[in-house]
């Protein structure tokens, strides 16, 4: 993406042929571009279905009253995989695992699609932060997920977020 602003000649940037009447379509990086808008497009999705606020964690004026129907309770838990944002496919995709994490001891890799989460179906980014909602820190899960071309089945233990 970073030739779309700045073009690539044998790996170096060139500033100097920045945004100039001579720029031509072919340095535009599509795949790119694609990419961002897939990350966008699921971010979006994402934020316009949540029932609850965002929570903010910088300094803020004073607080806002919150609304009755606003959750009292964030989500706690965390399974240690950090999804793969680009995945447009069914199940969640995990892009990285984090060292000594739930989902590391339960087996789970770089590229695996996680497919269930405690009996619910993770088929987008969306239903996994739903599964999540109700669940524990230390709580054991079921979990499913796609590897290669077979279903792995396993047990996770959730960490505290």
């Amino acid at each position: 993406m970073l030739s779309l602003f700045y073009p690539l000649r044998d790996g170096l940037l060139f500033a100097s042929d920045y945004h100039r009447p001579s720029d031509t379509a072919d340095k535009i990086d599509y795949a790119g571009l694609g990419k961002v808008a897939a990350i966008l497009k699921e971010a979006v999705d994402y934020l316009a279905a949540r029932t609850e606020p965002l929570n903010f964690s910088g300094n803020a004026p004073a607080a806002q009253p919150r609304s009755a129907t606003a959750p009292t309770t964030p989500r706690r838990v965390a399974t240690g995989i950090v999804p793969d944002m680009t995945h447009q496919g069914e199940g969640v995709r995990v892009g990285s695992v984090q060292p000594g994490s739930g989902a590391e001891n339960a087996g789970l890799k770089p590229g695996d699609r996680l497919l269930v989460l405690g009996g619910i179906k993770t088929s987008n980014l969306k239903a996994l932060a739903d599964a999540l909602k109700d669940l524990r820190p230390g709580q054991k899960v079921d979990v499913e997920f796609a590897r290669d071309a077979g279903i792995v089945s396993s047990t996770l233990i959730l960490g505290e977020r």
